[in-house]
């Protein structure tokens, strides 16, 4: 896949080489101390394929070229604003983000960071904000005392949980030998979702449908979440 390559205008930084014990040589230059290029949408240093990753260049870094120059080998980049990079990258496995500064004709190469490139994780569905798997065992105490049902992607994916929102969900559970299905017509526990919470026994199986809204591609149908109640 062809390098992309785009120019941020009017970036002021400056360029102070890290100790010798702190960088290698490479046919890519120098590699960038890692405070000096960091991932702000991502916790661990990660960047999600298929997504807006922000990536920002040292505020420590003065005014020594008139220009820097970034050169991506996966995926897009592009100058947001105060030294951010917006990074798009189009294949899972690593990303190679280069630096140049430029001063008039004169193109001084800065060095290069490498960052992972992982897939956006499936929506899992949370309790009180905390996630559970599709097939899971849950206190009763647990359940009655929770309030409302969420849905994230991953904690290490700043503001993920915003992505998907419950916007009611469905309760089903056996009853008299006939499968029993409830409308809780928002993402909060109604009195009455309680009320059958509380009449169902012990090591009994309820399913949970959460019904969800987001912003463009990312709604989505997720899975009944079966739950044991003991």
């Amino acid at each position: 896949m062809p390098n992309s390559l785009y120019c941020l205008p009017f970036i002021i930084v400056s360029f102070f080489p890290p100790s010798q014990e702190s960088f290698s040589q490479s046919r890519y230059g120098v590699a960038l101390d890692s405070n000096m290029i960091t991932t702000l949408s991502s916790k661990k240093g990660i960047l999600y394929r298929g997504i807006d990753n922000y990536i920002q260049i040292a505020h420590f870094l003065q005014a020594q070229y008139d220009t820097i120059l970034v050169v991506s080998n996966n995926g897009k980049v592009f100058y947001e604003k105060d030294n951010t990079l917006l990074v798009i990258p189009s294949r899972l496995g690593k990303i190679r983000l280069m630096l140049s500064g430029l001063n008039g004709n004169d193109t001084i190469s800065l060095g290069y960071s490498y960052f992972s490139v992982q897939g956006v994780p499936e929506p899992r569905l949370t309790i009180d904000d905390i996630p559970i798997n599709t097939h899971c065992i849950i206190p009763k105490k647990e359940l009655m005392d929770c309030d409302s049902l969420g849905i994230c992607y991953s904690q290490d994916i700043v503001g993920s949980e915003k992505w998907l929102k419950v916007t009611r969900f469905i309760l089903g559970y056996s009853y008299g030998g006939f499968y029993v299905s409830h409308i809780n017509t928002s993402n909060v526990f109604s009195k009455e979702t309680k009320t059958i919470l509380n009449q169902i026994g012990p090591d009994r199986e309820i399913g949970i449908l959460p019904i969800v809204e987001g912003e463009g591609e990312l709604t989505k149908k997720l899975p009944v979440y079966k739950i044991t109640i003991y």
